[in-house]
């Protein structure tokens, strides 16, 4: 039920006019009749589901005085019982408004994510973990980046559940501003999750884009769990230093490696100072060393899993500790089971993509045994390798295949293929094309020929770099008649035959 302007409620508050609704909550412009101020009267809808949430929020902004959150002025609830909460009235625009409307200067980045972390703080250090960080739920008052208030305090101590991206389960939290313990779906929340969040704010405002980047949303949260983002003076390379280092701090996967709570990083956004005021001189990006490698991604989408909630990521850069998923020993890959039981497996290999392939395929095959009635997918593709594991497209290519996936599907139609792993696999497993796409029967060809219905030429990954060297020689050898002869070798299986016939076709 909507309130008409006029109307008071509590006996106290005037309606002004109604300045904004989402179904649930209804906010007013409102005047307090005690104090002649202006203030923001959200009322709850007929929704008892979220009433908890609503009580909570009025319950932690009452005990929260801090310049950088948003003022509790009162709470309460109707005579007819709809519960209210009266906030002090804010002019100017939300951050995602003004990142819409304007990019931010550096300065004025660094500015108001240390606003952001000294709120955060005052409420760290009161026990209160705020976990929905994200532009939207930052207010610049009278539209300055130097002035923000922190608002939304309604999930703080839990978090809310939205619908499930694969159809088994829920995902927790906002999208793109997740830490990786949300994304897990973990209970033991704490500040560090809050500063992961921060540090995504702060890279999107610095860099103008976002640490994280996917097409699809099951995608887009792998890549939480499993990439470092592309460092700040990579993106922009006037950065500082100091603030570049502090970036890594803030998104490192593994928490005991961030800053504690939001005082720590308000303190080391202060310590830049000058630094962060102005443009810094441009410098020349540096190499980054990466280089192009196969990427495997192995997506399982189950009903319910055995494996703890809270069960610790394995991480290489911490010692390639083995462990066993679908009954196989993975010593070079990642895992990660994600909060709406989606089990995510990311191989990479520097050899033959036919034995990546392979091995990506085994673990379906076993995870298919371990989870009868699992949806899988297989997906392989070429990515760029630095300090963090890539397999952005690749996930991207295997989310789209899952949400395509029956919701029960059959033993037989249980793994699904995408193109190019399905050719690597044809000659070694039983790879069956159907109407919905290729599909993984089982280890062993039934038939070593081409699958029917199979078209085209297989795909060329894993050797661009020599394929690019050997048409530069030939582009010489053309231009200045010099003979030249090159051998070209590689492993068992190593695709110097693929090489070859690709300069042919060159």
């Amino acid at each position: 039920m909507l309130v008409q302007p006029g109307e008071r409620v509590a006996g106290r508050f005037e309606i002004e006019s109604l300045a904004g609704t989402d179904g649930m909550e209804a906010v007013y412009r409102a005047r307090d009749l005690q104090t002649g101020e202006r203030v923001a009267l959200k009322l709850l809808r007929h929704d008892a589901q979220h009433r908890e949430r609503f009580l909570r929020e009025a319950r932690l902004l009452a005990g929260l005085q801090h310049p950088g959150i948003v003022r509790y002025v009162d709470s309460g609830e109707t005579p007819e019982g709809a519960p209210f909460l009266a906030m002090e009235w804010l002019e100017g625009e939300t951050l995602d408004a003004r990142l819409a409307r304007a990019e931010l200067t550096l300065g004025e980045s660094v500015a108001m994510v240390r606003g952001v972390a000294e709120a955060l703080g005052a409420a760290h250090a009161r026990g209160v973990v705020h976990r929905d960080v994200k532009p939207a739920n930052v207010f610049l008052v009278g539209a300055s980046p130097e002035r923000p208030r922190l608002l939304d305090f309604g999930i703080a101590r839990e978090l809310v559940g939205v619908a499930s991206l694969t159809g088994t389960g829920a995902v927790l939290g906002s999208l793109g501003y997740m830490s990786p313990e949300q994304v897990r779906g973990e209970r033991a929340l704490d500040a560090r999750s809050d500063v992961f969040s921060l540090g995504l704010l702060l890279y999107r405002c610095v860099a103008r884009q976002p640490a994280f980047a996917a097409d699809h949303p099951l995608a887009l949260l792998a890549m939480v769990v499993f990439h470092d983002p592309t460092p700040l003076l990579d993106r922009r390379p006037e950065v500082p230093p100091a603030l570049d280092a502090l970036s890594r701090r803030m998104l490192s996967r593994r928490r005991e490696l961030r800053p504690a709570d939001g005082a720590e990083v308000a303190r080391a956004l202060g310590e830049l100072g000058d630094h962060a005021e102005g443009e810094s001189p441009a410098r020349s990006a540096a190499l980054t060393g990466r280089e192009r490698r196969l990427v495997g991604v192995v997506l399982a989408r189950v009903a319910e899993r055995s494996l703890d909630r809270d069960a610790t990521l394995l991480l290489p850069a911490a010692g390639a500790v083995p462990a066993l998923v679908g009954g196989l020993r993975l010593d070079s890959s990642e895992f990660a089971w994600l909060a709406d039981d989606t089990l995510v497996v990311v191989l990479t290999a520097a050899g033959a993509a036919t034995d990546l392939a392979s091995r990506a395929a085994r673990t379906a095959l076993a995870l298919r045994a371990e989870h009868p009635g699992a949806a899988l997918v297989v997906a392989t593709g070429s990515a760029e390798v630095g300090a963090s594991l890539p397999s952005g497209e690749v996930l991207d290519r295997a989310a789209t295949l899952l949400a395509a996936s029956p919701a029960s599907p059959s033993p037989e139609e249980a793994i699904a293929l995408d193109t190019l792993t399905a050719e690597l696999l044809r000659a070694r497993f039983d790879v069956r094309v159907t109407p919905r796409g290729a599909l993984l029967a089982g280890e062993g060809s039934a038939d070593p020929a081409r699958p029917a219905g199979a078209t085209g030429a297989l795909p060329f990954v894993g050797r661009e770099r020599e394929l690019s060297q050997l048409l530069s020689l030939y582009d010489a050898t053309v231009a200045e008649p010099v003979a030249q002869a090159v051998l070209v070798t590689a492993p068992a299986g190593g695709a110097s035959p693929r090489v070859r016939d690709a300069l042919a076709a060159a």
